[in-house]
C-alpha cells in the first residue's frame, strides 16, 4: 500500500454527496444576478419527505419539517444570493474561522461566498436576534458591511450601555 497524501475517504459525509450540485446552484445564483445594496440573512426550511438523518424540526416555521438552509437574499425582490445548507455538525465544522460562535460563523461564511463575486461597498445587511451580536457586527464592519438587527438585551457579550440594566439610561440621553 502506497503512501498517498491525498488520500479519499471512500465512504463520502453527508454534505459529499451533493457538495458539486450545491456549489454549481450556489454560484450561478450569484452569477446571473447581482443583488443590491439591502440584503436580509436568515434560515428557511426546503420541504422533504425522505428519510434522511440531517431532516431538521422546527415547530414555528410554516414548513415544520425538512431540510435546513442558511440564506441571503435580496431585501426588496427576496432573490436568493448565497446559501449554506445545514447537514448536522458536519457543516458547522466545516465553516471558517472556527474562533467564532456558530451564528457568527455562517454570518461570516455567506458574506465572503457574496463579496467573492461583487464588491462589499454600500451593502446593509438586516437579521433577527439569532444572528445579531458584537462580534458579527465587528466582523462586518471590517469587511465595510454595515448591518442592523434585533438585540436581546440579556445577550453575552453585549456593550454595558445596551444591556437590560442600562436601558433607562441609554435611551434617555
Amino acid at each position: 500500500m502506497s503512501t498517498n497524501s491525498t488520500w479519499i475517504n471512500p465512504l463520502p459525509t453527508r454534505g459529499q454527496k451533493i457538495k458539486n450540485i450545491v456549489d454549481y446552484i450556489d454560484k450561478k445564483c450569484r452569477e446571473l444576478y447581482c443583488v443590491g445594496e439591502d440584503i436580509v440573512l436568515d434560515e428557511s426550511t426546503m420541504v422533504l419527505k425522505g428519510r434522511i438523518s440531517f431532516k431538521c424540526y422546527n415547530p414555528q416555521k410554516p414548513t415544520k419539517w425538512g431540510l435546513r438552509v442558511y440564506v441571503i437574499a435580496e431585501s426588496e425582490t427576496s432573490y436568493i444570493s448565497a446559501f449554506e445548507p445545514y447537514f448536522g455538525q458536519v457543516s458547522t465544522n466545516a465553516l471558517i474561522r472556527s474562533d467564532l460562535p456558530f451564528t457568527c460563523r455562517i454570518v461570516v461564511h455567506l458574506i465572503s461566498r457574496l463579496l467573492q463575486d461583487s464588491p462589499a461597498k454600500g451593502r446593509h445587511l438586516f437579521t433577527d436576534r439569532f444572528y445579531s451580536s458584537p462580534q458579527s457586527c465587528r466582523e462586518l464592519r471590517d469587511v465595510h458591511v454595515n448591518t442592523t438587527g434585533t438585540v436581546v438585551s440579556n445577550r453575552q457579550r453585549l456593550p454595558v450601555e445596551v444591556s437590560n440594566d442600562h436601558k433607562e439610561n441609554y435611551f434617555t440621553k
